[in-house]
């Protein structure tokens, strides 16, 4: 019998995806070549709020993800688990997207974006279809005919 997609999967999922999302090129510079959110983070460092915790709020999200995905599995806590989690990234990964597009304007082939923001997003939009999914029907509900 085929497994239906549960909170879990999409907790364990979504996290692996926002877990390795960091280390993957989130800018593609012609002169540097690409560099990832942990390079970007230390480049970036002399504001008031350290940018080196960016990329760790964002392996902190993997990893807890894929912790809650194997100690809760399914029900109301580990869909309100994959809530909390998947704001927090999708808020981090939608607001440096958003910020990384509007610097790149202007800068023709020079630089692009690269696949990290995407990957973060995507993680968010899996622990997000783990959240909506209805709950397998129960034995006590499912009656056959």
């Amino acid at each position: 019998m085929v497994r239906r997609f549960t909170p879990g999967i999409g907790l364990g999922l979504g996290g692996l995806l926002i877990g390795i999302s960091p280390l993957v090129p989130w800018l593609h510079v012609v002169l540097v070549g690409n560099v990832n959110l942990l390079d970007a983070a230390q480049l970036g460092s002399g504001g008031s709020v350290p940018l080196v915790l960016v990329p760790a709020a964002l392996v902190v999200c993997g990893l807890t993800s894929l912790i809650a995905a194997l100690v809760l599995r399914e029900g109301l806590a580990a869909r309100g688990t994959a809530v909390i989690l998947l704001a927090s990234a999708g808020a981090i990964g939608g607001l440096l997207s958003v910020g990384l597009l509007k610097a790149l304007t202007g800068t023709g082939e020079l630089a692009s974006i690269g696949l990290g923001p995407w990957i973060d997003l995507a993680g968010a939009f899996v622990m997000l279809l783990g959240v909506v999914v209805p709950a397998p029907p129960t034995a006590a509900t499912h009656r056959p005919p």
